[in-house]
């Protein structure tokens, strides 16, 4: 969650959380609002950094391997020292000219709507009809855990949503690698309307 000139931006992990504890979300609001009048997040313990680190690995191997299979892979990066703002608008830009462009694998994909924005993991091109040719995107998201959770699922819907705007075509399918290496399909229109 983030204040913009606009208004707030939410991302996948706020809608998630949200879904979690309305709780959490007010006092993301409160701290938003109001940061010199809020407490202080708790300091993530040693066993979620642990964890994170694990998935941040486990996302590096992934990557490896697609940019084996696709030395063409495109990768988003934009400089920190842009404002985050400026950045993630740059960000956006680069994705959908790689969109554009027909990139196979767009790694680090940046989508936006009004008042959210979201980072993938990955697009993958696929055959089908969008604004930019004869090909769309599909979402596919790393976890290092070993079976899929409804906000992984959740978070792929949020992305897949945001794709479908920059597409203009819903996407027929998003994935899932989970930490034992298998990738699993969903169909964005099962969970769509979540």
């Amino acid at each position: 969650m983030q204040a913009t000139d606009s208004g707030v931006t939410l991302s996948a992990s706020d809608v998630v959380d949200f879904l979690a504890c309305t709780h959490l979300t007010a006092l993301d609001l409160h701290r938003l609002k109001r940061p010199d009048d809020s407490p202080a997040p708790l300091p993530p313990d040693e066993q979620a950094q642990l964890l994170a680190a694990k998935g941040l690995d486990w996302e590096r191997r992934w990557l490896e391997r697609l940019r084996a299979a696709h030395p063409d892979l495109v990768e988003i990066a934009v400089g920190a020292d842009v404002p985050r703002e400026a950045r993630q608008a740059a960000a956006v830009a680069a994705t959908l000219a790689a969109m554009a462009q027909g990139a196979p694998v767009i790694y680090q994909a940046s989508l936006a709507a009004p008042g959210f924005f979201g980072r993938a993991d990955f697009l993958r091109r696929v055959p089908g009809r969008s604004r930019f040719g004869d090909w769309g995107y599909e979402v596919i998201d790393t976890k290092y855990a070993q079976s899929a959770r409804a906000g992984h699922v959740l978070q792929l819907s949020f992305y897949s949503w945001l794709l479908e705007a920059a597409q203009e075509t819903p996407p027929r399918r998003m994935h899932l690698v989970t930490g034992d290496g298998v990738e699993t399909g969903y169909r964005v229109a099962d969970f769509a309307h979540y």
